[in-house]
């Protein structure tokens, strides 16, 4: 978010300022001899929110820490505390909290937040919700009063991480669970819980939902999508849901439905469809060979779904510990002077090429950046030299190092400048193909130095005074982990 965007979110909310004068004639020679007017924007670039983006968050293979913290605003706070003429002419706004506990709850770390005015709770525009795990009394209970506490506020953002009215938490997290509750476990949460009335998420713009139950990441977008009429990024997990194990009457998962269902609920309370700008997706593969018809099909519901769309990521993960898949495989090749661009989707031994597979995808005219995690397959791969690994014999690890030397002796010089060749050629591809595209990546599978980790490279459109465009892609790669990556 640019500065000017950032100021201008900022001029909503936030405690009413008392305006004091000044001599106009008199000389500045200290910063008290300000006018209000400079030391209110100087509040504002100090507010430690100014430099955090809206969204905060990205796709969900970005598992860095949340910005979002109590000490947020603390240099702004420490400003206002000054003198009373400073406290006058800034505003306390666009602040931050965490909640891990409701106000009520015996542990009282939230119980300033009951106590607190009303005007200062509608300087808080972000809100991180970081529950922990535990024995839930009446779920009804705990969303009245969740529901009541954030009423409160002017939230632009809201992330997710686990709920205080999850009723299903005990069931997974339980080493005995053959004693569970199966009709609590798999009970929704929309059958006894009411979405948000009135204009409680009004301002929200931006949502995250992060929490690690199945059951309520199906349900939480059903509660809060709808309810935030001004919404225009979200992060959502997609999950397929099994059915009770006793239900027999039980309906099957269906992907299409399930991902419909809250942007329906949205365009039927709102009357009209919903503008998403940002669309972050976890999609979970409920297959365990890798090969999903249903994952092409959240792509192509999303862009149907969402005309006005600029960035759309989808992470796919698959197995118990959510490691990160590939979602798109590129074979990419040069024959007869030419680039030829195949995608392996792992249905069949046929191959489908990238025209016809963007083509059916039917991208929104706006789209300007589109990560599925595209994999680039150029030849035998990128030659690695692993280290060894527990119970390898000395001789048996040495002989395999001495080949891969030579292996990457012999590749390498090849390697590098074929796959950014290569690259270049698809980044060609995909600007041709969705001419609003202005930037993309690509991923490896593979580092130097082992078959776990992955590479990243960014690519991007740019243009010089001549309207001539041009094609940068990193010069060195972002390494990532396997651990980090995983959903």
């Amino acid at each position: 978010m640019t500065r000017t965007k950032q100021s201008a979110r900022k001029s909503s909310g936030g405690l009413a300022p008392r305006i004091t004068t000044r001599d106009p004639h008199r000389k500045a020679t200290c910063f008290l001899d300000l006018s209000d007017d400079t030391i209110r924007l100087i509040g504002e670039y100090v507010n430690g929110d100014f430099d955090i983006p809206l969204p905060s968050f990205g796709p969900h293979w970005m598992n860095f820490m949340s910005e979002i913290g109590g000490t947020a605003s603390k240099n702004l706070t420490h400003l206002r505390a000054t003198c009373r003429r400073i406290r006058g002419a800034v505003f306390l706004q666009n602040s931050h909290i965490v909640l891990k506990e409701l106000p009520s709850t015996t542990s009282n770390q939230n119980i300033w937040i009951k106590e607190a005015s009303k005007d200062f709770k509608n300087t808080i525009s972000r809100a991180l919700i970081s529950f922990e795990p535990r024995k839930s009394k009446d779920p009804i209970v705990f969303w009245n009063e969740f529901t009541s506490t954030l009423g409160d506020m002017n939230l632009e953002e809201l992330i997710i991480k686990s709920a205080p009215f999850c009723h299903h938490l005990d069931f997974w997290s339980d080493h005995d669970i053959d004693g569970a509750d199966e009709t609590t476990w798999y009970k929704p949460l929309g059958e006894f819980l009411h979405r948000p009335f009135g204009h409680i998420f009004d301002s929200l713009q931006s949502l995250s939902i992060e929490t690690r139950c199945p059951q309520c990441v199906a349900d939480l977008p059903l509660l809060f999508v709808p309810a935030a009429r001004k919404l225009g990024h979200l992060r959502i997990d997609h999950e397929p849901l099994k059915p009770p194990l006793h239900d027999e009457e039980a309906a099957i998962w269906d992907p299409d439905e399930a991902f419909k269902a809250p942007f329906e609920l949205w365009r039927t309370e709102h009357g009209k469809e919903m503008g998403l700008k940002t669309l972050h997706i976890h999609y979970v593969d409920p297959r365990s060979d890798l090969r999903s018809v249903e994952w092409s099909n959240v792509i192509g519901n999303a862009f149907s779904t969402f005309r006005q769309l600029e960035k759309f990521s989808i992470t796919r993960t698959q197995g118990i510990f959510r490691h990160l898949v590939p979602g798109i495989t590129l074979k990419v090749f040069n024959r007869g002077g030419g680039w030829n661009f195949e995608i392996d989707d792992g249905l069949s031994l046929a191959l489908t090429s990238l025209d016809v597979f963007i083509y059916s995808l039917s991208a929104p005219p706006t789209l300007k950046s589109f990560d599925p995690v595209f994999r680039l397959r150029i030849g035998s791969g990128r030659p690695c030299i692993s280290s060894p690994i527990s119970g390898e014999s000395g001789p048996e690890f040495f002989q395999k190092h001495e080949l891969a030397l030579a292996l990457k002796a012999r590749n390498q010089e090849m390697y590098e400048p074929n796959l950014m060749n290569a690259m270049k050629a698809v980044s060609w591809k995909m600007i041709d193909l969705i001419p609003s595209l202005e930037e993309g990546a690509f991923w490896e599978q593979g580092t130097d130095s082992t078959d776990c980790d992955w590479y990243r490279w960014t690519w991007k459109k740019s243009s010089n005074s001549d309207g001539l465009i041009s094609i940068e892609i990193d010069q060195f790669p972002l390494l990532l982990s396997r651990d980090f990556v995983k959903c």
